[in-house]
């Protein structure tokens, strides 16, 4: 997930240089680059959520052990 987002963000960066420099029009552009950003937003939220539930797996597995040693 880590490497769609890095692509997402590439993408987002190509898209506002191709507006700045006025290479595209920027009507044409706009749409484009808002759903770039909304994909970005949803797997930044998917990294998180996944980091967070790896995190808990293994705090949880933590507790278990300890539990099972008393």
């Amino acid at each position: 997930m880590e490497i769609a987002l890095k692509e997402a963000r590439e993408t987002e960066y190509w898209l506002e240089i191709l507006i700045e420099s006025e290479v595209v029009e920027k009507d044409k552009f706009a749409q484009l680059l808002k759903e770039a950003n909304e994909i970005a937003k949803i797997l930044i939220a998917s990294t998180r959520k996944v980091k967070e539930r790896l995190n808990g797996s293994k705090s949880n597995g933590r507790r278990i052990e300890a539990a099972s040693e008393n």
